[in-house]
C-alpha cells in the first residue's frame, strides 16, 4: 500500500495490510507539512531460528508496536527524537516496505526458543 505524503491529512486515517500471517495495522496522520507519524501493532506469528540450538519455531508478534516518523526526503532536526525516521524518496509513503523492513528487523534480532530459554545450566562447546 502506498499513499502520497500530499494526500495524507492531520486527522488521524486507519491502514491495514496483512501478509503471511503477519497483521501491520495502525493510524497515521501528518504532523508537519512533510512528515507523518505511523502509529501500528503487528499481530500474528512468524517464524525463526533459535539462535543458541538451532531449531525453528513461531515467534507471537501479538501487539508488536511500532512507531515510525515517515519523511518526504531527508530528515534533518535539532531534537533528539527516540522515534525512528524513514525517508522516502519519491512523494510516497510505502507502508509495505516498512512492515518488511521491521519483519526483516525482528528475525536479525537475538532469538532463544522456550526450550533453551528454561536450561540453567551455561552454554557450552566441546572441542
Amino acid at each position: 500500500m502506498k499513499i502520497e505524503f500530499k494526500k495524507v491529512s492531520f486527522a488521524k486515517k486507519d491502514f491495514k495490510i496483512e501478509s503471511d500471517s503477519v497483521a501491520f495495522e495502525g493510524t497515521f496522520n501528518k504532523i508537519a507539512p512533510n512528515l507523518v507519524e505511523i502509529d501500528a501493532v503487528m499481530d500474528g506469528s512468524v517464524e525463526i531460528q533459535c539462535d543458541r540450538c538451532g531449531k525453528d519455531y513461531e515467534l507471537e508478534l501479538n501487539g508488536y508496536p511500532l512507531q515510525v516518523i515517515a519523511s518526504d526526503g531527508i530528515y534533518s532536526s535539532d531534537s533528539d527524537m527516540s522515534i525512528a525516521v524513514v525517508e522516502f524518496f519519491d512523494g510516497l509513503i510505502d507502508f509495505e516496505s516498512i512492515y518488511i523492513d521491521e519483519l526483516v528487523s525482528i528475525k536479525s534480532d537475538y532469538h532463544i526458543c522456550k526450550e533453551c530459554s528454561q536450561q540453567t545450566s551455561e552454554f557450552e562447546i566441546e572441542f
